[in-house]
């Protein structure tokens, strides 16, 4: 009993340095703070090049004036810009500029350093205790409560 208390005590600790992580602002190489819903916008917009807001929003799991307030704040900062294809001056899509696929690139080694450990211990795990792990996540985040 006393070491389910133990795992249930480090995921509670997990999530709570999770949590505070994401509130936290990087410099993801480019000289300027950017916060996870930012970054995490340039990651989606880098991954799905002439993105438009609304697909963006989709994507992401948050509201159109969420992506509008985010994708504001990083054309303010150089990373996105605007475009409109020829022929349909209506629709409006996103892009990285140089610099934000310069923030995208570092995110992206950021988490491979990050993960670099925790990928090492686990390739040393059989696959039945990966399994393990991963029923165990399913039925964590399965009863988280929601809102």
């Amino acid at each position: 009993m006393k070491q389910y208390h133990e795992i249930l005590e480090k995921v509670i600790e997990l999530t709570n340095v999770m949590n505070k992580t994401s509130k936290c602002a990087r410099d993801f190489g480019v000289g300027i703070l950017l916060y996870p819903a930012e970054i995490h916008t340039i990651e989606a917009i880098g991954a799905h090049e002439s993105i438009n807001a609304n697909a963006l929003a989709k994507l992401l799991g948050i509201t159109n004036g969420a992506v509008t307030q985010t994708t504001n704040k990083l054309l303010q900062k150089g990373l996105v810009e605007k475009f409109k294809v020829e022929g349909n001056q209506k629709a409006v899509y996103l892009k990285l500029t140089a610099l934000g696929r310069t923030a995208e690139q570092a995110h992206d080694h950021f988490h491979a350093q990050s993960y670099q450990n925790v990928i090492k211990y686990l390739s040393s795990l059989s696959q039945e205790h990966r399994d393990a792990i991963l029923a165990f996540l399913d039925v964590y985040i399965e009863n988280l409560p929601r809102k």
